[in-house]
């Protein structure tokens, strides 16, 4: 995992995905990648895995299935609730 990738101002890097965000024809494991002090959590009901009390601990990778038979649901998350990791300005 090489070298913290803490910003100055203390924020923990976000971690890195072994797959870009987009559309696939068919299932994949999905790897996280992150500074070895940091956990992720994560979740699969869209709730805040800082809070949620269905949140996982990441710990190996995670399978993304091929969902075309199955209704797309959106989730939007407020962006004013996080703020960015190197300047600690609000995401727009």
């Amino acid at each position: 995992m090489g070298a913290t990738r803490a910003s100055a101002n203390g924020y923990v890097a976000p971690p890195s995905f072994s797959m870009e965000s987009g559309f696939y024809s068919a299932g994949f494991d999905m790897t996280l990648e992150a500074d070895s002090a940091t956990e992720i959590w994560y979740t699969l009901d869209c709730s805040d895995p800082r809070t949620s009390q269905t949140r996982i601990l990441y710990n190996g990778a995670v399978t993304v299935c091929e969902c075309s038979d199955k209704a797309n649901v959106i989730n939007a998350v407020d962006p004013t609730l996080y703020s960015d990791t190197t300047d600690g300005q609000t995401a727009r």
